[in-house]
């Protein structure tokens, strides 16, 4: 219709200056005529000025209308993609930040209804994002609480070319260290290797500096924590994705998602004034660390970037493919440090699309 309008625009102006006025079009619109109403070039000039009001006036509507929104260069849509929305809603319909879940009871509220947003943002190799969401969940009762990954990013360790990978699926409010993570996992993997070896025990450290990393919110900081292994479970890379989308509340609930516990695993956090160092035990033929209480020891890495302008966590969807056998294809096999204009920093990456960022390097 914009093109209609103004393919007849001066049409109806001339129509107006002349029939309005009871003058001809030549006698209404000259070149040199001083007799005339205006000249070629007012005329012009002012029919330019009109078609600039409706392009804006277009632009406005554009901009605010469900069309615009759909057919705009990216989709406008309300989007799980790292701390962007990780959570759902309650049943008054208010936004819950902490912890999406699905409820094992298929009767109860958070079944019957999605309160949690299963559509996300997968970002591809050339620059450009896909919408999934093909989160499996179940059809009937399940044995205890499904949590999807809420965020997902590596670290890279005190130990050359050793990357920890870093998944939060439930995280509740804690006084004073602010939010606490109650369900986590951290998984290692070694860049020099192209098949990786996981059959000897492995302690690996990390250490961020306080100026950088913080808790979820508090402002007393991260706490020391003595090594221990209350609710913590280990797993060998065969037991499951790695990492998950989602997991159970406990550690067995379901063949998918269990952990074989291949030997006992540990965590501890050493806080000095200017930095915390996060220490995992794995034991031999283990790779995963999957810690899972609701009360204190929490999960020893509560730590998050400061700063994350420019950057963006992992979501569900970037995982990496982890080879610990020998087969004839070598390029199944390679985990790649690349810079990711995606996420704004160097990330790990394995498939075509999908890269976990390393926030620490």
């Amino acid at each position: 219709m914009e093109r209609h309008i103004k393919k007849y625009l001066s049409y109806v102006l001339v129509i107006v200056l002349a029939v309005g006025m009871g003058i001809s079009y030549a006698y209404a619109v000259g070149a040199n005529d001083s007799n005339a109403f205006v000249t070629i070039q007012e005329y012009e000039e002012r029919v330019e000025e009109i078609e600039t009001s409706i392009n804006n006036i277009s632009k406005t509507i554009l901009d605010t209308n469900m069309d615009y929104v759909m057919n705009g260069p990216r989709l406008q849509a309300n989007l799980v993609e790292g701390f962007e929305n990780k959570g759902g809603t309650n049943l008054a319909g208010a936004s819950v930040m902490y912890y999406p879940y699905r409820d094992n009871a298929e009767s109860t509220w958070f079944s019957r209804y999605s309160p949690v947003n299963y559509v996300m943002l997968g970002d591809t190799w050339d620059g450009r994002q896909v919408v999934t969401g093909n989160i499996p969940t179940y059809a009937g009762d399940v044995n205890n609480t499904l949590f999807p990954c809420m965020c997902r990013f590596a670290v890279k360790s005190d130990t050359p070319n050793i990357y920890i990978i870093l998944s939060f699926y439930y995280a509740g409010i804690g006084d004073p260290d602010g939010i606490r993570i109650y369900i986590g996992q951290a998984s290692y993997v070694d860049l020099s290797k192209e098949i990786q070896d996981y059959s000897q025990a492995t302690t690996i450290t990390a250490t961020v500096p306080l100026t950088e990393w913080w808790n979820l919110g508090g402002t007393a900081g991260p706490q020391t924590l003595a090594r221990n292994n209350t609710s913590i479970y280990t797993g060998s890379k065969s037991d499951s994705m790695f990492p998950p989308y989602l997991i159970y509340s406990t550690n067995n609930s379901a063949t998918t998602y269990n952990l074989s516990n291949p030997g006992t695993g540990w965590l501890t956090r050493a806080v000095t004034p200017l930095s915390a160092t996060v220490t995992f035990e794995f034991p031999a033929n283990s790779c995963i660390i999957r810690y899972e209480n609701t009360s204190t020891p929490y999960f020893a890495w509560n730590l998050f970037p400061i700063d994350m302008k420019g950057r963006k966590y992992g979501n569900a969807y970037d995982q990496i493919y982890v080879s610990d056998t020998t087969t004839t294809y070598k390029s199944a096999h390679v985990i790649a440090k690349v810079y990711s204009p995606q996420k704004g920093c160097l990330a790990l990456k394995s498939y075509l699309n999908g890269e976990i960022p390393i926030l620490n390097e």
